[in-house]
């Protein structure tokens, strides 16, 4: 899918939801505990060198997840129209220099959604891997 095409998506999980005109989107939800939750939109803009994002005009938007991540806790995720280089810098950002992304896949646009699911489980079924 050519990236150009994204017109707008809309993403729920748990008691979140968002709408983003022209982007992907992503949603994440505690299993145990919808109220603990998050979206964003995906913005295919460059980042620097820190990871936090560069909006136009120049102001920097720090990524911020609110959901302590731990390798048993189970999430409900919706993944809609995001780039994969987009979806495996913000898992970068959870696993710092754990996610790689497999060449064959790197142009991919994932739409996913999956309940229950650990985020071992998320990053593997959205295509991305793990540096051995």
């Amino acid at each position: 899918m050519d990236t150009e095409a994204i017109k707008e998506a809309d993403c729920t999980a748990g008691d979140c939801r968002i709408h983003c005109n022209k982007h992907g989107c992503y949603c994440w939800a505690s299993a145990d505990d919808p109220s603990d939750c998050n979206c964003d939109c995906s913005w295919l803009k460059p980042m620097n060198k820190s990871g936090d994002l560069i909006l136009k005009g120049g102001k920097i938007k720090k990524f911020r997840h609110k959901m302590e991540v731990t390798p048993r806790a189970k999430y409900n995720i919706r993944i809609r129209n995001v780039p994969i280089t987009q979806l495996a810098l913000t898992f970068d950002k959870m696993l710092p220099n754990s996610i790689v992304i497999p060449a064959i896949v790197v142009t991919k646009i994932v739409t996913l959604s999956l309940k229950n699911k650990t985020l071992r489980q998320i990053i593997i079924a959205s295509g991305l891997a793990f540096k051995r």
